[in-house]
C-alpha cells in the first residue's frame, strides 16, 4: 500500500507522520486490497470551540474510495477516530464483496 501524507497550513512533525503511517498500515488486517492511502492534516484556525485540527483519510480500494474525516483538538485523537471509522467501512465493504 502506498501512503502519502500531506499537511496544510502548518508543518507536521515527524512523530505525527510516523504515527499516522503505523495506524494506516494496520488497516491491511481488515482488508488486503487497499491500494493507496492519502492522509491529510489540516489546521483550521477559524473554529471558535477549539476543535481546529482535522484529519482526512482516503483509501483507494479496488474501484472505490473510502473516506473518513475527523476534527478534534489533537491530531493523534483525530487519527484514531478516523481509523476507527475506516475499519468499520472496510469490514462492511469486505462483507459486501463476499455476498456478491
Amino acid at each position: 500500500m502506498n501512503i502519502s501524507i500531506t499537511s496544510r497550513h502548518f508543518k507536521a512533525e515527524p512523530a505525527l507522520k510516523t504515527y499516522a503511517e503505523d495506524k494506516v498500515s494496520k488497516l491491511n488486517r481488515f482488508f488486503d486490497g487497499v491500494v493507496h492511502c492519502d492522509v491529510i492534516f489540516l489546521n483550521e484556525h477559524s473554529k471558535p470551540n477549539g476543535t481546529d485540527k482535522m484529519v482526512e483519510i482516503k483509501l483507494s480500494v479496488h474501484d472505490r474510495i473510502l473516506k473518513a474525516a475527523e476534527t478534534t483538538d489533537d491530531y493523534f485523537k483525530a487519527v484514531d477516530k478516523a481509523i476507527d471509522k475506516l475499519e468499520a467501512q472496510l469490514v462492511k465493504f469486505k462483507q459486501k464483496i463476499r455476498h456478491e
